[in-house]
């Protein structure tokens, strides 16, 4: 039996403690932290994930070089489509514990801070579509 935070046969952690201070800065900042999302527990493609977020594939190759290069993403194989073959790309665990410290973030408050500020469109634009699909009349 493997320990917990062992490496998997397909070299995926099930979970992962972020220490290097730029991987956690990446992870704790909600607006680039969501690129990770799409490859945490499946093999995506660039073009999958960039298609999904609304980004153009060339800012979407830079975002995944960026995660390699922070060890926070691994190339997991090759899909064979017609034309060529697209790469797929997977997170290197299933779950990142970032504490604080390895942050810039000065204390918990303004990590909070940071989140609720970027989530609040998000929250409001979906509160108002509920509203506007349930009560048309408004």
């Amino acid at each position: 039996m493997k320990a917990r935070n062992s490496t998997s046969d397909d070299g995926v952690r099930p979970w992962m403690t972020v220490h290097d201070a730029e991987a956690a800065d990446y992870l704790s900042n909600p607006l680039k932290a969501v690129f990770i999302y799409p490859f945490i527990g499946r093999a995506r493609s660039s073009g999958d994930v960039a298609a999904a977020h609304g980004v153009k594939l060339n800012a979407m190759s830079y975002r995944i070089e960026r995660l390699q290069r922070l060890g926070l993403l691994r190339e997991a194989g090759v899909e064979r489509r017609r034309g060529r073959a697209v790469r797929l790309y997977r997170a290197t665990a299933d779950a990142f514990f970032v504490p604080l410290a390895a942050t810039s973030l000065e204390n918990l408050e303004s990590m909070i801070d940071q989140w609720s500020q970027s989530l609040q469109p998000l929250y409001l634009h979906a509160l108002a579509r509920t509203l506007s699909d349930r009560h048309r009349h408004w």
